[in-house]
């Protein structure tokens, strides 16, 4: 799998991500459980890395892209 930007999409819902793959050729959907935030905080501290994207809850910055919060000095 190649790791392009647009090879892999993310739906949040099980509706959106099968109708994206229902015509042929369209490629897979793989339907995967919510992890509980308790369950990342023990694998954090257990110092497991969870997979790409898993606890991904928004868009990510693009890389090389200075952040400045507002307010702080």
């Amino acid at each position: 799998m190649s790791d392009l930007p647009g090879a892999v999409t993310y739906f949040h819902d099980i509706r959106q991500a099968t109708a994206a793959v229902s015509a042929p050729g369209s490629g897979s959907a793989l339907l995967m459980p919510v992890i509980s935030q308790d369950t990342v905080w023990e694998l954090a501290g257990a110092g497991v890395l969870l997979p790409r994207k898993s606890t991904s809850f928004g868009p990510k910055p693009t890389a090389c892209l200075a952040m400045r919060v507002l307010g702080m000095s």
